[in-house]
């Protein structure tokens, strides 16, 4: 998963027209179509959307990690 990130505390009105912005670029035909000769898959979501899934993965691969034993000593 690919994804912008900014500075934490970032204020929303930012991160809302950053979403904004983004998510029109990558709907843009020549763009859209560059990401596909290049195989990537894009999609678009919410700030929360993304922190949730952010939130979930770091929770799933933690456990994982924990259980290997590879987490530092």
């Amino acid at each position: 998963m690919n994804a912008a990130y900014g500075p934490a505390g970032m204020a929303s009105e930012i991160v809302g027209r950053l979403n904004a912005e983004i998510g029109s670029i990558l709907s843009l035909p020549e763009v859209k179509k560059r990401m596909e000769d290049i195989a990537v898959e894009t999609a678009s979501s919410s700030p929360a959307e993304l922190a949730a899934m952010a939130r979930a993965d770091a929770d799933k691969w933690s456990s994982i990690i924990k259980q290997l034993g590879l987490a530092p000593q």
